[in-house]
């Protein structure tokens, strides 16, 4: 037997809730402000293409999240993370980091 029963209740779950849509927006806000950057960053077409790309599923996943539709959180969070797409949005906005902070120095 159990010393001190676990048991689920709509506290807990709200609080489940509220912290899977707060890390969901901290990440899509994250990602939004990154992929600014990188898009008044890039150099060519491809790179434009590519950031737009990178913006389409971010925003596909904002979308639902925004409306408050169940799950979407959760699905944010799956799709745009580490194991997802989550590497190569990071590895845009990097590029687009290091493209502005080339420009700073060039400027100089």
């Amino acid at each position: 037997m159990v010393n001190a029963p676990f048991r689920i209740t709509p506290a807990l779950c709200e609080a489940a809730d509220d912290r899977e849509a707060r890390a969901a927006a901290y990440l899509i806000e994250r990602y939004r402000a990154g992929l600014a950057v990188a898009l008044s960053n890039a150099r060519d077409h491809w790179e434009r293409g590519e950031v737009k790309q990178a913006i389409a599923k971010v925003y596909g996943f904002a979308k639902p999240f925004e409306r408050g539709e169940r799950f979407a959180a959760t699905q944010a969070l799956i799709s745009l993370g580490p194991n997802m797409h989550g590497c190569w949005i990071d590895s845009v906005i990097a590029a687009g980091e290091r493209r502005r902070a080339a420009s700073l120095l060039a400027e100089d």
